[in-house]
């Protein structure tokens, strides 16, 4: 048997589920983490607030802030024992509507 934490976003599992995890890896179950919002966005640019946030991450690329979030997420996983499978779903900063406006 395994167990499959859902995680919307980065890190998220870990953070809040950390010690459930840790103990179902110390009973010799495994534990993947699938964080969904983990893809890369479609367009290159970035909105306001996206700009705000990789100035906070000190990286104005945002295919290189996907890789560092991903890398990030896997050092989390780690920690508690647990490996990680990522989605395509861009993280939510980086959505647009149809017209190509950021939301």
């Amino acid at each position: 048997m395994r167990r499959i934490i859902i995680s919307p976003h980065f890190a998220d599992a870990v953070l809040s589920c950390g010690g459930i995890i840790w103990e179902a890896v110390k009973k010799g179950v495994p534990v993947e983490i699938w964080t969904v919002c983990a893809g890369y966005p479609e367009a290159a640019g970035l909105s306001e607030l996206a700009t705000r946030i990789h100035a906070q991450w000190r990286t104005g690329d945002v295919f290189e802030a996907v890789d560092l979030r991903r890398a990030e997420d896997r050092a989390a996983a780690a920690e508690v024992g647990a490996s990680v499978r990522h989605f395509s779903t861009p993280d939510c900063i980086y959505h647009t509507d149809s017209s190509g406006t950021y939301l």
